[in-house]
């Protein structure tokens, strides 16, 4: 099978370095679509991936507010998408402005997310558009929650399962470097949200 995935976070990166990992080994094809933000195309060359970045200047228009920033570069974060595609087919689009290209050509597409619907209603379009939504089971997405595909964790948190995630002992002081037991707390306000000035 041929999957597409767009990853514009290095958080993506970490939720979905398994499954494509896991995907890539079984002899499916990859594509993998980035674009520059913070280390995450220093952690997929580091993966081995082969990619493309759409967005090698990122995608924020820094002198104009993120809102403003982001109506401004939707359109043509949709066209390079796009261009991306066309003439290529695939059986599965895993990514946010995916759904809309999916919904339009008719590719099935999964959308993720772990925002509750009232938290962040600017994410409705995509439950509209996907034909899937990936989401924690605690995460509730009203009226779209018969599209949920649910697992038992948090998205930003899911990626650190022991049984794929050891922490690296030697970024640690030599004094804490025997006989690590470590455990991780997530600690932030009920409604956070993605790069919010609410997050604690």
């Amino acid at each position: 099978m041929r999957y597409l995935f767009y990853l514009a976070h290095p958080a993506k990166f970490h939720f979905h370095r398994t499954t494509i990992n896991k995907l890539l080994k079984k002899g499916n094809e990859v594509d993998i679509l980035i674009n520059t933000k913070d280390i995450l195309e220093e952690l997929v060359v580091e993966e081995g991936w082969k990619y493309t970045n759409i967005f090698p200047n990122g995608r924020k228009i820094h002198f104009l507010p993120s809102y403003l920033s982001a109506l401004f570069i939707l359109p043509l974060n949709l066209y390079r998408l796009f261009a991306y595609i066309r003439g290529s087919s695939y059986d599965l689009f895993i990514g946010p402005q995916l759904c809309a290209i999916g919904k339009i050509i008719g590719t099935p597409t999964i959308y993720v997310t772990d925002d509750d619907i009232h938290t962040t209603p600017n994410q409705i379009p995509n439950f509209v558009m996907s034909d899937y939504v990936l989401a924690p089971k605690l995460c509730d997405i009203g009226v779209y929650n018969h599209k949920r595909i649910c697992y038992d964790s948090h998205k930003a948190l899911a990626h650190l399962h022991p049984k794929y995630f050891k922490p690296n002992v030697d970024n640690l002081p030599p004094c804490l470097r025997n006989d690590i037991i470590y455990f991780l707390i997530r600690l932030s306000k009920y409604n956070s949200i993605h790069d919010s000035n609410s997050r604690n």
